[in-house]
């Protein structure tokens, strides 16, 4: 019988791991070059693996999902949905009509102000 130690599977799994944030980031930095310009590899590296963790609470599953979660975070602040002048956007990410996607699609533009100005930002 095999015996696979959880030591071992992380010893496999972190490069693949290593390999999908390195490509968050590169698309992170694509979609919000202006808020991104002056951050350090490390700096977006660190929001990027906050921003995946958060999305996933709230069922935001794909990386294009981190990369608008991400776009939040960077117009609202990093810790926005636990803050009360923003728990209108944690309630609606948590609890609104339609999938995840859906809902944060609907904070975006609503946060920004026009669906023009969401894809802009996107």
């Amino acid at each position: 019988m095999l015996n696979i130690r959880p030591q071992q599977i992380e010893a496999m799994m972190r490069p693949q791991r290593q390999s999908y944030y390195e490509a968050l980031c590169d698309e992170i930095r694509a979609a919000h070059r202006a808020a991104t310009h002056q951050m350090s590899d490390q700096e977006l590296a660190a929001l990027a693996r906050d921003g995946r963790l958060r999305a996933l609470a709230y069922g935001l599953r794909t990386k294009t999902d981190a990369v608008r979660f991400v776009g939040l975070q960077l117009a609202l602040g990093r810790d926005f949905d636990g803050r009360r002048e923003h728990a209108g956007a944690a309630a609606e990410l948590r609890g609104g009509d339609g999938p995840p996607s859906a809902r944060l699609e609907r904070l975006m533009t609503r946060v920004l102000g026009s669906t023009d100005t969401a894809q802009a930002f996107l």
